[in-house]
């Protein structure tokens, strides 16, 4: 037997290639698919028990992966730096939420380090007006710093968001409570500087701005599917994988992972109903478009 489990070697990497397929990105990549903000599709990967990632699964669903999570970590499965990183950020979630019915509530979720002294210098010249930040707003105004002037080197972003939004969301916070003082808006560093070690963006894209700029936003149209098919996606995959010496090559040759998905569905069909003329008709279409 061969070292992990296999039969043999030639197995080994027969499974390790048709593995590549169902990872994070790729063509039979189960998605979470909630509708977001901006209006698209949430590409996060499902928990395990829901068909939605960590952040749209619901409170039920998420109390349950904590659960099992904490088991995990009990018994040696993850380290304690993931389990604290875990909880970090679970407590920045809980100050979002709570900071939407009270913006005045202390608390901070990053920590800008070495450029602190800059973001000090670079709100000085905020609108005079706004003299008392919530602290819900200055989480914000820190995490807009560190994605247009650390991130980035977009100055009229920077300065459209001190004179546009910053008043905009001092309104929406409302008047300060009694009692409040300006240096009660310091930071929790225990918390701060966990996330900001966990920051995905790790090197500066001066160039995204300008490419952003040059290429408009298009919603998606109709609304995302909320539930899959039973069974379909497990069809695909075993389609995928007795076939995948003839998908591979075709695969590579789509443009985009939505493409890849029409290959592997037209695939699934034709073999489901091998006799029908119109589906057989179908899959030489694709095969000649992608030949």
């Amino acid at each position: 037997m061969s070292k992990g489990g296999f039969y043999s070697d030639q197995q080994a990497a027969n499974f390790g290639a048709a593995r590549t397929a169902f990872q994070r990105g790729q063509a039979t990549a189960p998605i979470c698919g909630a509708r977001t903000r901006s209006g698209g599709i949430c590409r996060g990967a499902p928990i395990k028990g829901s068909m939605r990632c960590i952040r749209h699964c619901g409170p039920k669903a998420a109390r349950e992966y904590r659960a099992r999570q904490q088991l995990a970590f009990q018994r040696g499965k993850i380290s304690a730096s993931d389990w604290l990183q875990a909880e970090a950020n679970r407590a920045r979630n809980r100050l979002h939420d709570r900071w939407k019915k009270n913006p005045w509530l202390l608390g901070c979720t990053i920590d800008l380090g070495a450029y602190e002294t800059e973001f000090e210098t670079a709100i000085m010249s905020r609108p005079r007006e706004t003299v008392v930040l919530p602290p819900a707003v200055m989480d914000w105004l820190r995490w807009r710093f560190r994605r247009l002037q650390v991130d980035r080197c977009d100055v009229r972003g920077w300065q459209r968001c001190l004179i546009e939004e910053l008043p905009l969301r001092m309104r929406a916070a409302g008047p300060a409570p009694e009692g409040w003082a300006p240096d009660m808006t310091m930071p929790d560093s225990t918390i701060a500087v966990r996330l900001h070690q966990s920051l995905k963006r790790q090197r500066a894209d001066k160039l995204k701005v300008e490419r952003d700029r040059q290429t408009p936003h298009v919603r998606p149209r109709g609304r995302p599917r909320t539930k899959t098919r039973p069974g379909r996606s497990e069809a695909l995959a075993a389609t995928f994988f007795q076939y995948r010496n003839i998908l591979v090559p075709l695969l590579e040759r789509c443009p985009s992972r939505r493409d890849r998905d029409a290959v592997l569905r037209v695939l699934h069909d034709y073999v489901q109903a091998p006799n029908s003329v119109a589906k057989a008709q179908r899959w030489q279409e694709v095969i000649q478009k992608l030949r």
